[in-house]
């Protein structure tokens, strides 16, 4: 290092004498030196000289010094100050800069902020292996993601390419809970897609069930109306993306096509109201006042098989399909038909195929060969029964609840405990549990293993005529115009469900959708089931990007504060779908419609007449629109609207 004595002396410059002409070319002067790497300069040279430019140079020097390039500028001035800049250390820059900073005007700083911030960016996705990139985008939620596509070309394509239909969208698709893992395989998906093929078919999967959980969040649905079965009551009711099915006490089961609400069949036959129906693949078994119980081919229309045996109404109908036990083994071994009866009893029939097995018919003239068991105990109607594999539950007005060995037919467990009636009746297969509810108001859980009465469930002050159990909730409805939420492991009571004004008649729920339906006096309301049921994603971060902004939910609380942490809240009301009815018979739903059968005064006709209403909350160009359809009406002359309402239909689908 030089000392000061042998330091090379150098001109001191008048930074304060009158600006350059900028006509004149970059030459050395006198008054403009030439800078050589060996020159040294104070901090306070550069910014002296700085304050000398004028404003117009100060934001090109800054902007030229930021960009670290001193041959784009023809002017003397910024090329003397960047050169006086290069000249000094990295610590020496960082302070000048920063003092330059300080004297700089607002204006100037504005427009330098520009020139720093895409100096700053930085596209650390592109520079990494791509696998760490897909490892770091799992941790974002969906709406993040989708920030993140618009950033860039490279981003955008990193999260667009096929590698990510594996590594990001199917991750997503079980996470957020659409799909379980044994479901997802490209046969699925293609199902799903009607056989079309993209290199992004779990994203498209994804975005399907995404904008679809939004609409029903946001209460966006095309709804298509039409009327069936008259002024008559719809006891029982069914759907799946082709058909409706519904039965009623106008002695008929009535078919409808989903999409278009036409009466597509009609299967007639029982000579009393049909109370209770079910159907698998295309085989449908009902249950009348007739006393009697019809198979028919849904194909055909044709009742291939009457059964016959009861002496009163049969009240309740279950089809049972075999499934694999923890060992291996096929429960049932075969398709079964459990029928309850207000005769007191259960009868066993196994599920004739029609297009194969032989028909039979009380008039054979030899023994039913289908038939299996008689179960006889209870001494009173038997109101409602439930049951997977071999057990089969039952619950009657004699105010007991009975299980039952479909292998042997034989009453293995007869439960007592209600001071009134059992109208309701649950099972889970999981848990080995069932549920019944009694006009006693309480709610009683079951162990179906050993026998013992669990929980006695209070809070209800009504008839607890409805209950559905799944493994991780039990929903009951009553009288009293309230549903409850309620845990089947711990017996705690989750949530209530607040809003109604009259009993509840109706309602269903399922977990994976995370929502119930529920009808009454008035109307079809829909609830949340929990904040913590949209898949492992669930957090109170997370929600922020599921649950729309415009939805009523995000004004409400998502979590609680318990005990151990942050609880999830359940029971959340999103809206009212149906409103302006007498009363609602049946509802049921999926993951994409939301159908209803509904009583409704119709303007001009005396009486109440029954309606069905189809909400379809999957993305559609007809979102939004009401469509009024035949039904099973063979003309217009005494429904509402036009033909043309038939036209749009058609055009929709």
């Amino acid at each position: 290092m030089l000392t000061e004595s042998e330091e090379p002396e150098r001109k001191r410059i008048n930074y304060n004498q009158s600006p350059v002409d900028l006509s004149i070319p970059l030459t050395p002067t006198t008054d403009c030196p030439t800078f050589t790497e060996t020159s040294h300069f104070q901090i306070n040279d550069l910014i002296s000289y700085y304050s000398s430019l004028s404003p117009k140079h100060k934001n090109i020097a800054l902007g030229e010094l930021l960009k670290q390039n001193c041959d784009c500028s023809p002017e003397p001035e910024i090329h003397n100050f960047i050169n006086i800049y290069n000249l000094l250390n990295a610590n020496q820059k960082t302070t000048a800069l920063i003092e330059i900073l300080k004297q700089s005007s607002i204006t100037t700083l504005q427009q330098i902020s520009c020139t720093i911030l895409p100096l700053l960016k930085c596209n650390f996705l592109g520079k990494l292996p791509t696998e760490l990139g897909y490892k770091i985008l799992e941790y974002l939620d969906i709406r993040s993601i989708v920030r993140c596509m618009q950033v860039c070309k490279s981003w955008k394509t990193l999260i667009d390419g096929e590698v990510a239909d594996q590594a990001i969208w199917k991750k997503r698709i079980l996470l957020e809970g659409f799909a379980k893992e044994n479901q997802l395989n490209p046969t699925f998906i293609s199902d799903f897609m009607n056989g079309s093929q993209s290199v992004n078919m779990y994203k498209e999967f994804y975005k399907h069930h995404h904008l679809t959980r939004q609409n029903w969040l946001l209460g966006r649905y095309r709804k298509v109306s039409f009327p069936g079965h008259g002024r008559h009551v719809v006891t029982s009711l069914q759907f799946d993306g082709d058909n409706i099915i519904s039965g009623s006490d106008d002695h008929t089961i009535q078919i409808y096509d989903t999409k278009t609400g036409l009466l597509v069949k009609k299967l007639e036959g029982h000579a009393g109201g049909v109370w209770a129906l079910q159907y698998w693949n295309s085989t449908l078994v009902s249950g009348s006042t007739d006393r009697t119980v019809r198979v028919w081919d849904m194909d055909t229309e044709e009742c291939t098989h009457v059964f016959d045996g009861h002496t009163s109404t049969v009240r309740c109908l279950l089809i049972i399909t075999p499934q694999m036990n923890s060992e291996g083994v096929m429960e049932p071994s075969e398709p079964l038909i459990v029928t309850g009866s207000r005769d007191a009893t259960l009868r066993v029939w196994r599920l004739p195929n029609p297009k194969e097995d032989r028909k039979w018919n009380p008039l054979t003239g030899y023994q039913n060969p289908y038939f299996k068991f008689l179960c006889t105990g209870h001494t009173n109607s038997v109101r409602a029964i439930a049951g997977c594999g071999n057990v089969l539950v039952s619950g009657s007005y004699d105010t007991t609840v009975r299980v039952w060995n479909l292998d042997t037919g034989e009453c293995t467990f007869t439960f007592e405990g209600h001071r009134e009636k059992v109208y309701s009746i649950g099972y889970c297969h999981e848990l080995k549990r069932a549920v019944s509810g009694s006009m006693d108001a309480t709610v009683r859980v079951w162990c179906t293993q050993t026998g013992v009465n669990l929980f006695v469930l209070e809070g209800h002050n009504s008839l607890v005529g409805l209950l559905e159990l799944t493994p991780k909730y039990l929903i009951s409805a009553a009288a009293d115009s309230t549903l409850r939420i309620w845990s089947p492991t711990t017996g705690e009571c989750l949530g209530t469900l607040t809003g109604h004004t009259a009993a509840i008649t109706c309602f269903h729920h399922d977990p994976i959708p995370n929502r119930i339906v529920s009808g009454s006096d008035g109307g079809v309301k829909i609830w949340e089931l929990s904040t913590d049921g949209y898949g492992v994603s669930s957090s109170m971060h997370n929600l922020a990007s599921i649950i729309p902004k415009s939805s009523r939910l995000r004004k409400s609380l998502h979590f609680t504060q318990g005990p151990n942490g942050p609880e999830p809240v359940h029971g959340r009301f999103i809206g009212d779908v149906v409103t302006n009815v007498v009363g609602v018979w049946r509802v049921r739903m999926d993951a994409y419609k939301l159908v209803c059968s509904v009583q409704v005064t119709e303007p001009g006709l005396e009486g109440h007449r029954t309606w069905f209403e189809v909400l379809d909350f999957t993305e559609h160009p007809d979102i939004g629109k009401e469509i009024k359809a035949l039904g099973d009406r063979t003309s217009w002359e005494t429904a509402e609207g036009t033909p043309e309402d038939i036209d749009a239909v058609d055009e929709s689908t």
